[in-house]
């Protein structure tokens, strides 16, 4: 049974998890739109707009990064769990919060340079549809600052666990 935040917390848990499913919902379906646009003007019409190949690319970074935060919400991003199940109790929760603090050292790091990244940025626009390449790269920080939430509510739920075993 997966120890779920309880309160505010949950609330709150619940709200961000559908932004995300929403966010990511509506930059794979402009990926769709773009890429179908793309072949039947470029089969059907023999004209080839530029703005449907970069519209594509920067929706299949959105799609990728904030899939990447869901992956860790379900916990099913690429991981190696060979030493994980092996383990019980007290090691196998010290091994989760310990991948807890690397993603959230590693969401630290998206966030830092990804920001970086969108202010290095800023004055540029795309070549075809003239948007401001910071939005097209705020997909890496605003991933990383969802990586962190879903990492500090996994380390809840951990360090939880353990002090529900402690005290049974």
């Amino acid at each position: 049974m997966e120890n779920k935040p309880k309160g505010a917390l949950s609330q709150i848990s619940k709200v961000v998890d559908s932004a995300i499913d929403w966010i990511i919902v509506i930059m794979f379906a402009s990926l769709i739109v773009s890429c179908v646009t793309q072949v039947f003007m470029r089969s059907i019409l023999n004209d080839s707009p530029p703005w449907t190949e970069e519209l594509a690319r920067y929706s299949f970074m959105y799609v990728n990064f904030i899939g990447a935060v869901i992956c860790v919400r379900e916990k099913s991003h690429a991981r190696v769990t060979v030493i994980l199940d092996a383990l019980s109790g007290t090691a196998r929760k010290v091994l989760e919060v310990i991948a807890d603090l690397v993603t959230l050292f590693v969401s630290y790091v998206m966030i830092r340079y990804g920001t970086m990244c969108v202010i290095q940025v800023a004055a540029q626009r795309s070549p075809a549809m003239r948007i401001c390449m910071s939005f097209v790269y705020f997909c890496i920080p605003l991933a990383g600052v969802f990586i962190a939430a879903e990492a500090i509510l996994s380390l809840y739920r951990n360090i939880r666990a353990k002090k529900e075993e402690v005290e049974e």
